[in-house]
């Protein structure tokens, strides 16, 4: 990834969003259902709406319990900065 990188550009917002997140109230405990928001709206997940045909399927997401609305999945970002998180010390 390059400074000017849309894929560093949404893993550094979506970073200070979490950096943000975890201090407020004094607190360190951030609601997974808000950081998988967060996650998507810098573009790092994909949201798809899950159907009632699909659940009457039986599809759903290795994640989710099969009774949920959406299923996120990683965007080329999010798997970028999963990489670059491996390549790390």
């Amino acid at each position: 990834m390059t400074p000017r990188d849309p894929n560093l550009l949404a893993a550094q917002r979506f970073a200070g969003f979490v950096l943000t997140e975890s201090r407020e109230d004094g607190g360190c405990d951030i609601d997974g259902a808000w950081l998988q928001e967060c996650a998507f709206e810098c573009g790092l997940l994909l949201r798809f709406g899950m159907t009632q045909v699909m659940h009457a399927a039986g599809e759903s997401c290795e994640n989710c319990p099969g009774d949920c609305d959406y299923c996120y999945r990683l965007s080329a970002a999010g798997r970028e900065a999963i990489k670059a998180s491996e390549r790390l010390p």
